[in-house]
């Protein structure tokens, strides 16, 4: 995905930065104690508050399943694309999508 660390967290400091390619950031923050951010929806599947589309999508998908990450195997969408889940060492689950296929025409009007 490209992250850069952009503000560590030292010393007594709650948050940390991290730098996506595109120019935006991500902060971290710290909790006192140990949550996730992922809730049920109404039918009772888990749901996460992210998702990222990513350029490289199945490069980044290999290069997570060669570093040990805990993912889920991709689901291919059709016109809606593929996508997998990513859940961090606190098991936050990070949605993360290809983007809509290039021969979609799912939003080709005419």
């Amino acid at each position: 995905m490209g992250l850069s660390l952009l503000s560590p967290v030292e010393n007594n400091e709650t948050q940390a930065q991290l730098g996506l390619q595109s120019g935006q950031s991500l902060f971290l923050i710290q909790t006192k104690e140990k949550i996730n951010a992922n809730y049920i929806e109404i039918v009772g599947n888990e749901q996460c508050v992210l998702t990222l589309e990513v350029n490289n999508f199945h490069n980044l998908y290999k290069k997570s399943e060669n570093n040990g990450a805990y993912i889920t195997p991709i689901q291919d969408y059709g016109a809606c694309g593929e996508s997998f889940y990513l859940y961090d060492l606190d098991q936050n689950k990070l949605d993360i999508w290809s983007g809509w296929p290039r021969n979609s025409q799912i939003f080709d009007y005419e």
